[in-house]
């Protein structure tokens, strides 16, 4: 077994502890008056009057307003309401809606930044595990993806997914599966009001909802592909999944994007030996109350096959810096 610590570098343990103060930095360089927006932002008070830093005064409506005006996206979305937005996909532009719930970097990841930018997608399978709301699937999906797999094994997120998908008219691009990814193939209970936030992890219960586990191997089965991508964020399953693929498995995919929760000196070695060009986002340091282990080095991994990794694409990835 390994630790977070052990799995990650001294430079990362080092560096993912000023991500609060980056944070901080983001929030002086945009407003005014940045200590009222964080005390507002801490106390969970909203709407938020805000003065940018020419003047402009604007009223932010939630955290991802906050967010996002901070790093000057606001011109690319509206907010519909607390938890409905919308945003146009700039290489379609076409218009999104996106009903969420917390998590406000999965659509600023998909849709604000570069994050999941994919050279050569068209025509592609990509397995979206821990699909969250779809966002990332839609975004593939309108991206030239030939079909999107994506996987939710958390009930509130699973339905406003589904929601997603039938309001972008995407039902015949992505299959949405109440399921999540693991070693082997199984079923099992969750509980139903169990809701997202950045850092909820999926725990088995005696009684629920009964979801099914995908192995990676019976995913590939199902769709019959050799070249596939894989974008995952399941907030742990990358080491089940990953360390215990073998080389073949693995090769099966062009491009592999995940989020990690414990460090990744482990992931990128086994990458790495598979023939993967692999890069890393430093990570940020979490604690997850949540989890069974409390610790979390949370980063970014970007591994390619054909060495076509967009290397600023990925640097927009890293919502921290």
């Amino acid at each position: 077994m390994f630790t977070p610590e052990t799995n990650s570098s001294f430079s990362q343990l080092i560096k993912s502890f000023f991500s609060y103060p980056r944070s901080f930095f983001f929030y002086s360089k945009s407003y005014r008056n940045y200590l009222s927006v964080i005390f507002s932002v801490a106390r969970n008070q909203y709407p938020i009057k805000a003065v940018m830093k020419n003047g402009e005064k604007v009223l932010l409506k939630n955290n991802f307003d906050v967010f996002a005006t901070a790093r000057g996206k606001r011109h690319l979305y509206e907010i519909e309401s607390d938890q409905k937005l919308s945003v146009i996909h700039k290489a379609s532009n076409k218009k999104v809606i996106l009903n969420y719930q917390y998590n406000f970097g999965g659509p600023y990841s998909s849709f604000l930044s570069d994050a999941y930018k994919v050279e050569n997608i068209d025509n592609k399978i990509v397995f979206d595990v821990g699909a969250y709301v779809c966002d990332s699937s839609i975004f593939f999906a309108l991206s030239g993806a030939k079909k999107v797999v994506s996987l939710e094994p958390l009930p509130q997120n699973y339905e406003l997914a589904k929601k997603n998908i039938e309001v972008n008219n995407l039902t015949d691009k992505i299959d949405l599966f109440f399921a999540g990814l693991g070693r082997e193939n199984e079923d099992i209970h969750v509980d139903p009001n169990v809701s997202s936030s950045p850092k909820v992890s999926l725990k088995k219960s005696s009684t629920g909802e009964k979801i099914r586990i995908f192995s990676l191997e019976k995913l590939l089965e199902m769709y019959d592909t050799d070249s596939a991508i894989l974008k995952m964020n399941c907030e742990g399953c990358e080491y089940e999944t990953i360390l215990n693929s073998s080389k073949d498995l693995l090769n099966k995919f062009e491009y592999i994007m995940m989020e990690f929760h414990y460090g990744c000196k482990n992931l990128k070695k086994k990458l790495e030996s598979c023939g993967f060009k692999v890069i890393v986002v430093d990570p940020v340091f979490c604690y997850n109350k949540f989890a069974e282990n409390h610790r979390m080095y949370i980063g970014k991994i970007f591994a390619s096959k054909n060495n076509s990794i967009n290397i600023e694409s990925v640097k927009q990835a890293n919502l921290w810096e």
